[in-house]
């Protein structure tokens, strides 16, 4: 699992509160999940940082306010720090295997492709529906992108110079 963050405070050879009782030595993350917008923290103990170098390496870069790249695996019923990177990613690194033998750049290009080539169809269906006269290929893409454009943002630019004139004066009535 990869978390995208912003570091809001970073404490480092602290005490740090067990949850049965007293206090250990370590780092405290306090961050801003750039996934879900929620604040977290995450504790390193100092032992543990001594036997992984690139989480020890990662942590030391770090500031108030920095953006990070934070890789997990999951271990039995736990999810383990195993690197932390200063900067900003997509919220998957660039060579985790997505399990189809694609890494997750190769299948997020596959994704918007498909999420494309839907759109160019609905498209051509929604000029038929609306009986365009003979729409050119110029039309069929001008609609397909405000199409994409929703699927993507949930938004809807409409730029006058997109739409074709025979649908400029038409009102906005797609239900969504």
């Amino acid at each position: 699992m990869i978390i995208n963050g912003t570091v809001i405070k970073i404490e480092r050879d602290t005490d740090i509160a067990k949850k049965s009782g007293g206090s250990y030595k370590g780092t405290l993350l306090v961050f801003k999940d750039s996934g879900d917008g929620k604040i977290k923290d995450r504790a390193f103990h100092n032992k543990s940082l001594e036997f992984n170098k690139s989480v020890a390496e990662g942590l030391s870069t770090l500031t108030d306010n920095d953006a990070f790249v934070m890789e997990m695996e999951k271990n039995g019923e736990f999810w383990n720090v195993t690197k932390i990177t200063k900067g900003s990613g997509n919220g998957r690194a660039a060579s985790q295997p997505t399990g189809k033998g694609q890494t997750t750049n190769q299948y997020d290009n596959r994704q918007d492709l498909i999420v494309r080539q839907n759109c160019v169809g609905n498209a051509v269906k929604f000029l038929e529906i609306t009986k365009a006269k003979s729409p050119a290929v110029a039309d069929v893409i001008a609609v397909a992108k405000q199409f994409e454009e929703y699927v993507n943002t949930g938004n809807i630019t409409q730029l006058k110079e997109d739409v074709p004139e025979e649908f400029a004066d038409m009102e906005d009535n797609i239900p969504f």
